[in-house]
């Protein structure tokens, strides 16, 4: 059974927070390699790159219409891995690859607590996709790195208000 994108009845913040500290170690991790990734995929990205991140960010806007979250979710990843795939390094695409499968883990993760913490609609998260595709696009380095990192830096927030939020219950707890 498919995964749909969380509905109005969220689940526990417990259940969706636990695990929470490995994403934030993860997230780290992609902070640092992704904001070069996407900068240099700016500077030598081809257009078979830009029609494979094209092709997928229309993956990402039909799984969204389809409330189809486990769809999204592996759409987001191949976003981000077409992006190394974009540098035309292969260490990065390695990297990347070598990643791929926690980064999977906690892409979903992620999106979850994004869509009930930040009581945000996946269309924004869209939209930030499309901005890093449009930067990259047009080869501004910068803004490709700035954008990614101001994404980055949102799910972090998420990240650390549940992590807030978990540690805040567990000391009423006690």
């Amino acid at each position: 059974m498919a995964k749909s994108l969380p509905g109005e009845s969220p689940p526990s913040l417990f259940d969706l927070s636990q695990g929470a500290e490995a994403v934030m170690e993860i997230l780290e991790v992609r902070k640092i390699l992704e904001r070069g990734t996407a900068e240099l995929a700016a500077l030598k990205r081809g257009e078979d790159d830009l029609a494979r991140l094209r092709e997928i960010l229309s993956r990402m806007e039909r799984a969204l219409r389809e409330d189809d979250a486990e769809g999204g979710e592996r759409a987001d990843l191949a976003f981000h891995q077409a992006i190394a795939s974009a540098t035309g390094n292969p260490v990065l695409n390695q990297l990347m690859d070598s990643i791929s499968q926690r980064l999977s883990e906690t892409i979903g993760r992620t999106r979850e607590l994004w869509f009930y913490q930040e009581q945000a609609e996946a269309s924004r998260l869209l939209e930030e996709h499309r901005g890093i595709y449009d930067a990259i696009e047009t080869r501004d380095a910068a803004l490709a790195s700035e954008r990614i990192g101001l994404h980055l830096s949102k799910v972090e927030k998420v990240l650390r208000k549940a992590l807030d939020r978990k540690t805040e219950g567990a000391a009423a707890q006690a």
